[in-house]
């Protein structure tokens, strides 16, 4: 994996009361992607945004919504435990990331960028947000599925720490595919971060 810096420059932002609405302390940041100069917002996600990431799905699945309106509804409004962080560009948001945090483990429902800002570093990034937050609220332990053939994702997270766990037989219900679970240990954490940092 490529160091962040190889692909954008961050510059956080002055704290804004929206995002701290809960326990959850998310500070909002610009990304500048060094190629193109154009700035990326990242942000806590909330209820106004289910058309958006519905929309990131739309163009991230092939036309398909794994998780449809109803469960982000559930997700922003009545889980407690659930966060989402978003990025947007040009008020349209381009990829998302979607956690638990349960009993000292940070679960990692979804994570979508669409076509057109792959391979920019920002899934990674994603990430790496979501352990800081997930550390900061005294979680152990990140976990979460991935297809057993998407192996281009599991190779991010390998580079990342997540270590491979048991396979979760016919675990995806829309054409029964295997799902692999991985896992992040969260406990040493000064030195988690300056791998992820360097990675």
């Amino acid at each position: 994996m490529k160091k962040f810096k190889e692909f954008f420059n961050i510059k956080e932002k002055k704290p804004n009361n929206r995002w701290q609405r809960d326990s959850f302390q998310v500070i909002e940041k610009e990304l500048t992607l060094l190629e193109v100069a154009d700035t990326i917002i990242f942000r806590r996600g909330f209820f106004e945004d289910i058309d958006g990431l519905l929309d990131v799905e739309r163009l991230s699945y092939h036309g398909e919504t794994p998780w449809n309106r109803r469960a982000f509804e559930h997700e922003m409004r009545r889980n407690k435990n659930a966060i989402y962080l978003v990025l947007v560009f040009e008020y349209q948001l381009i990829g998302f990331i979607g956690a638990w945090f349960v009993q000292g483990e940070a679960h990692i429902t979804n994570i979508a960028i669409i076509p057109k800002f792959r391979n920019k570093g920002l899934a990674s990034f994603l990430i790496k947000e979501l352990v800081e937050l997930a550390i900061q609220k005294e979680n152990n332990i990140m976990s979460l599925e991935v297809r057993t053939s998407n192996t281009t994702a599991q190779s991010v997270y390998r580079k990342m720490g997540f270590v491979d766990g048991k396979i979760k037989k016919a675990y995806y219900a829309s054409d029964l595919e295997d799902a692999l679970e991985m896992s992040l240990d969260l406990r040493n954490k000064k030195d988690l971060m300056v791998e992820i940092d360097e990675g």
